[in-house]
C-alpha cells in the first residue's frame, strides 16, 4: 500500500467514526429525558446511596440530650443520603423512614408516638410531636437548686467536677451569667476549704465588669468597715449592672433589698468581700453565702434564711437579732460557728439538735423570742459553749437541762420567763465553771428558791434571783425566852420591846446591805458579759461590729 492508498484508507475511517458519533449523539439526546424521569423515580430509594442509619434513640438518663443527639443524627443522615433534597410529593415516605430509623423500642414504649395525618405527612411535624412525647419540661428552679447546691465530691477530679457544674447549666438557662457562676462554684464548693476564702481575693479581677450603670463607693468608713448609705436592689436584673467597691468588709445601711440572693452574693464575691453587715435594708429573704465568714443582718424584716445542707459554709460569726425568723432548723448545716446571735425574733420552738454539730461554739443568744419549748433526742455535748442566754422567753420549767452538757459554761440566763423549778442538781454537777447565773423576774419555788441560794454561795457566784418569802426552816428559828414572876413582868415586857426594835434595825440594816450587794452584782455581771464579749471578738478586727 502507498503512500496515496494509505491516505484514502485514513480519510474513510475518519468518515466512519464520524457518523458512528453522530449516530450516539442523536439517540443519548432522544434517550435523555427518559433517564431523567427514571431517576427522578429512583432518587428516593435510599438503597441507592450506602450510608449507615444513626443509632435508636435512647431510653434511659437525660431524654432531652437523647432526642437531641438523635435529632442531629437524623438531619446528618438526612444530608448524607440526599433525603433532604426529595421533592414535597415524598414527605410521608420521610416519615416512614424516620419511624424506623427511631427504633423499636421507643414506638413501643410511646405508642407509635401517635401520629396524626398531618403528622405523618411532614418529617417536621412528626420530630415535633416525638420530641413532646419524649421529653418533658424540666422545672429550672429545681435544676437552679441542684446546680447551687452541687459541691466537689472528696474522690473527684476538679476537671470532672468543672464537666459536671457544666452540664448542670446547661439545663437551668442562667443565660449570661453562666460562665461567671461556673467560676463561682469551681470557686467556692471545691474540696480544698482553706484554699476558698484565698481564691476569693485572686479571682475577682478576672471578671469581665460589663456595662455598669450603678457603680457603689464607700459613703463612710468606720473601723476599716465600709458603709454603704440607702441601696436599693429590686431584682436580680439590676444586679446585671452593679459593682460593689473592692473591700474586705462592707456594711448596708438603710435602702431596699428584698431578697439577698445568690445573685447579690456572687456580685458581692467579685468585691473580694468576707464580712457583711445590713441594717434597715428591708430583706425578707436570705440566702446564706458560703465564703463569707461574718454576717450580722440587724433590724431586718428576715422571715427565712436559705441553707443548702450539702454545702460547706465558711461562715464562723453570724448574727441575725431584731428580725423575723420562726425557724432555725436549716442551721445545723453551720458546724463551723463561733457565735450565733438570733436574739429578737419570732421562734417558738427550738431541738437543741440543731447546735449539736457545732463543737466550736462560743456564745449561743436566743434572748427576746417567744420560746415556749426546747427539746432534745439526744445529749448535746458543746465543749467551747461559754454563753447561754435564754432570756425573755416563755420557758416554763427547767427539764430540758437534762440532755445538756456545757463542760466550760460560764455565763447562763434565764431572766423574763415563767420558770417555776429548776434541777439545781445538774447546774451543780455539770456547770463547773458557771460564774454568772441570772433567773430573776421567774417563779420559782421554795425549794428551788433555797437550793440556788445555797449553791451560789458555795460556788460564789455572780447571781440574780428575785428574793422570796419562804418558810424559815426550823433548825434556825430563834430560842424562846422563858417565862418569869409576876414581880418580873414590867421587865420582861421592856426586854422584849428592846428585842423588836434590836431586829427591826437590824433588819432595816441589812435590807439595805441587801440591795446594795444586788447592784453591785449587777454592775460585775454586766462587766463581765462586756469582757467575755470583748475576749470573743478581740483576736482581730474581723469581728469588730461598728454599726
Amino acid at each position: 500500500m502507498d503512500a496515496s492508498q494509505f491516505k484514502m484508507f485514513l480519510e474513510h475511517q475518519t468518515n466512519v467514526m464520524r457518523k458512528m458519533l453522530q449516530e450516539v449523539h442523536a439517540s443519548s439526546g432522544a434517550s435523555q429525558p427518559q433517564q431523567r424521569r427514571q431517576h427522578q423515580v429512583q432518587q428516593p430509594c435510599a438503597a441507592s446511596v450506602q450510608a449507615p442509619q444513626p443509632s435508636p434513640l435512647a431510653l434511659v438518663e437525660d431524654m432531652e440530650e437523647n432526642f437531641e443527639f438523635f435529632e442531629n443524627s437524623w438531619n446528618d443522615y438526612s444530608e448524607a443520603i440526599g433525603m433532604d433534597r426529595w421533592p414535597r410529593e415524598e414527605d410521608a415516605q420521610k416519615v416512614s423512614f424516620l419511624l424506623t430509623v427511631v427504633g423499636e423500642p421507643a414506638r413501643k414504649t410511646y405508642f407509635n408516638f401517635e401520629l396524626t395525618t398531618d403528622e405523618k405527612a411532614n418529617p417536621q411535624a412528626a420530630l415535633l410531636a416525638i420530641k413532646d412525647k419524649v421529653v418533658t419540661k424540666r422545672n429550672v428552679i429545681v435544676d437552679r437548686l441542684d446546680f447551687f447546691s452541687a459541691t466537689q465530691a472528696s474522690h473527684e477530679a476538679i476537671d470532672d467536677f468543672v464537666t459536671r457544674l457544666k452540664v448542670m447549666a446547661n439545663s437551668t438557662k442562667l443565660g449570661t451569667l453562666e460562665t461567671d457562676l461556673i467560676t463561682y462554684k469551681m470557686v467556692t464548693s471545691n474540696k480544698w476549704q482553706h484554699l476558698r476564702t484565698k481564691i476569693v481575693l485572686l479571682i475577682s479581677r478576672q471578671f469581665s465588669a460589663g456595662l455598669l450603670l450603678k457603680q457603689y463607693s464607700c459613703d463612710n468608713y468606720v473601723l476599716s468597715w465600709c458603709q454603704l448609705h440607702n441601696v436599693t436592689i429590686q431584682s436580680d436584673r439590676d444586679l446585671q449592672m452593679v459593682e460593689f467597691p473592692k473591700v474586705q468588709q462592707i456594711g448596708f445601711l438603710n435602702g431596699s433589698i428584698p431578697y439577698f440572693s445568690h445573685f447579690l452574693n456572687l456580685g458581692l464575691f467579685k468585691a473580694g468581700v468576707l464580712r457583711i453587715f445590713a441594717r434597715g435594708t428591708k430583706i425578707s429573704r436570705l440566702t446564706l453565702p458560703n465564703t463569707i465568714e461574718q454576717l450580722y443582718f440587724r433590724d431586718n424584716d428576715i422571715t427565712s434564711v436559705d441553707i443548702e445542707p450539702r454545702t460547706k459554709y465558711s461562715i464562723k460569726y453570724l448574727r441575725i437579732h431584731v428580725n423575723k425568723l420562726r425557724d432555725v432548723s436549716s442551721f445545723k448545716s453551720l458546724v463551723n460557728l463561733i457565735e450565733l446571735n438570733l436574739c429578737d425574733n419570732l421562734i417558738e420552738h427550738v431541738s437543741f439538735d440543731i447546735f449539736a454539730g457545732m463543737t466550736y461554739l462560743k456564745q449561743l443568744l436566743l434572748c427576746g423570742n417567744r420560746i415556749k419549748t426546747i427539746t432534745a433526742t439526744l445529749n448535746i455535748n458543746l465543749p467551747n459553749l461559754y454563753h447561754l442566754d435564754l432570756a425573755g422567753n416563755f420557758l416554763f420549767n427547767g427539764t430540758f437541762l437534762t440532755h445538756w452538757y456545757f463542760p466550760r459554761l460560764g455565763n447562763f440566763s434565764l431572766r423574763d420567763n415563767l420558770i417555776t423549778r429548776l434541777d439545781v442538781r445538774i447546774i451543780s454537777q455539770r456547770y463547773n465553771l458557771l460564774r454568772i447565773l441570772d433567773v430573776e423576774h421567774n417563779s420559782l419555788d421554795c425549794d428551788t428558791y433555797q437550793q440556788l441560794l445555797k449553791l451560789v454561795h458555795q460556788r460564789k457566784i455572780i447571781y440574780n434571783v428575785d428574793k422570796r418569802v419562804c418558810n424559815i426552816p426550823p433548825s434556825i428559828l430563834p430560842r424562846s425566852i422563858p417565862p418569869s414572876g409576876d414581880n418580873e413582868v414590867d421587865t420582861a415586857g421592856d426586854l422584849h420591846q428592846q428585842i423588836r426594835q434590836l431586829k427591826e434595825r437590824i433588819y432595816q440594816q441589812v435590807k439595805i446591805i441587801y440591795s446594795q450587794r444586788i447592784e453591785i452584782q449587777q454592775l460585775s455581771a454586766n462587766l463581765s458579759t462586756l469582757m467575755e464579749q470583748f475576749d470573743l471578738v478581740a483576736d482581730t478586727a474581723q469581728t469588730n461590729d461598728p454599726f
